[in-house]
């Protein structure tokens, strides 16, 4: 239904609230009230105050008439505001009047609270032969968000299937709706939450949990992007998990390396901290062969890569790690530039031991510890500090998943099936000695399960 009002007076004084609305005074003369007059329906209030404040008598009563023609017209859409107001549900026909262009409300996607600007409001057209519903309604919508750099608006569209009868509005499918003049405590914690991402305009390093790094998520405005250094993956994040980086200052004494060599390192670290370079300045470069190779030794493209490192760590005023497996083959321009060179040999059956023992104080509360002896003959398993790391992590997993005892039998069966090519020491002789017992298919098979 077509709904047209011709003054030209009505639009002069009305204008800015009407264009607000896709309300529109086409070349003839006439006001244009389309898409269920959902617009003129949400200027109520707007129109209602311009005829109160007035001098003019006759634009309060152009406004008169106009409020007569929306309370003759959308009668039914008043009724349904007014069941909305008084016990929060709503039918699929009366679903719109949720969503006045321009007003901000809130959701929960996944979980998560996330407040959108209301741009365009519309329905499908097809009411699939229900007389009570006019299709499934479509809200296209934006938030602010935020790249790292700067701010903008991200476009959203939101559907929301048609449905039968009245319903609460938190329970509508897939996108419950909030009111945010109904829950000032939530529109509050958005504003806070919105203060914080100011502090995240500076690149920092912070923690959170797996779980909520979703690498192809769409940009809302709770989340905030950044690389995840475990997977050099640049991801979104959820602010409310972001915390910032705990540390354990006692983490280098775990480090199973010369204690000589330990007090420089952290002699080095202390004097950087105690200086005025800007504290994220820290790049770590995992298995950095193509950078520390000798360059005689490189193709083109490492040498150009190479080559642009060496020029960037001259000046560069923060802390470089670089780690490589290659360690008789380092270009001297690299090597002269390190200030400290860490080569790690193989570790011996007393350092093997205190590698499991630093790992079985991290596990988790109420799991039982293996005592002195059994550590001393996991010790003798010539593996590596990863290594023994992976097998702990999935002793755990698998003693707990299949209620089984965590100890030192488990342990080395675990051992040898996920690394056959590990072999146990022999404490007195030196000589290689058998592996674990073996798991029997059953054990194997609830190992494969994890």
């Amino acid at each position: 239904m077509r709904l047209t009002y011709s003054c030209s007076f009505v639009w002069l004084r009305l204008s800015d609230g009407l264009a607000s609305q896709g309300v529109t005074y086409d070349a003839k003369g006439y006001l244009d009230s389309r898409n269920g007059h959902h617009g003129l329906f949400h200027l109520r209030d707007f129109i209602a105050q311009v005829a109160k404040t007035s001098h003019d008598e006759l634009t309060r009563s152009h406004c008169g008439v106009l409020m007569d023609v929306i309370e003759d017209h959308l009668a039914p859409a008043l009724d349904a505001a007014e069941t909305y107001d008084s016990s929060q549900t709503i039918t699929a026909r009366h679903l719109w009047i949720l969503f006045p262009v321009g007003s901000i409300f809130a959701t929960r996607i996944d979980g998560r609270l996330h407040a959108f600007r209301v741009e365009k409001c519309q329905y499908d057209g097809i009411n699939n032969g229900s007389p009570d519903s006019h299709g499934d309604l479509f809200v296209t919508c934006h938030d602010i968000v935020f790249d790292g750099s700067v701010y903008g608006r991200r476009e959203r569209e939101l559907h929301f299937p048609t449905f039968k009868g009245s319903v609460h509005v938190s329970n509508l499918d897939g996108y419950p709706f909030i009111d945010l003049d109904l829950n000032p405590g939530l529109e509050e914690s958005l504003y806070i939450r919105g203060l914080r991402l100011l502090d995240f305009q500076a690149p920092q390093y912070m923690s959170g949990p797996v779980d909520s790094i979703r690498p192809s998520a769409p940009i809302k405005n709770n989340e905030d992007e950044g690389d995840d250094h475990p997977t050099k993956v640049h991801k979104w994040y959820f602010i409310e998990d972001l915390k910032p980086v705990r540390v354990e200052a006692s983490v280098l004494d775990k480090v199973i390396y010369d204690e000589k060599k330990k007090r420089i390192v952290r002699a080095l670290t202390e004097n950087y901290l105690d200086s005025n370079v800007e504290k994220f300045d820290l790049i770590l470069g995992k298995e950095a062969n193509a950078f520390v190779t000798d360059r005689a030794k490189l193709d083109m493209d490492s040498l150009a890569a190479s080559s642009a490192l060496i020029r960037h760590i001259e000046y560069f005023k923060g802390i470089v790690f670089l780690t490589t497996n290659i360690t008789d083959s380092i270009d001297p321009a690299i090597r002269s530039r390190a200030q400290i060179h860490l080569e790690f040999p193989d570790l011996t059956a007393d350092m093997r031991a205190k590698v499991w023992e630093n790992f079985m104080e991290r596990l988790p509360e109420g799991f039982p510890r293996l005592g002195p002896a059994d550590v001393a003959q996991l010790a003798q398993w010539n593996i590596n500090g990863r290594e023994i790391k992976n097998v702990m992590n999935m002793a755990v997993s698998w003693c707990h998943k299949s209620e089984i005892p965590f100890t030192l039998d488990s342990i080395e069966d675990l051992l040898s099936a996920v690394n056959p090519r590990a072999r146990k020491m022999d404490e007195k002789s030196g000589q290689k000695a058998g592996g674990g017992k073996g798991f029997t298919n059953g054990g194997l098979g609830n190992l494969l399960d994890l």
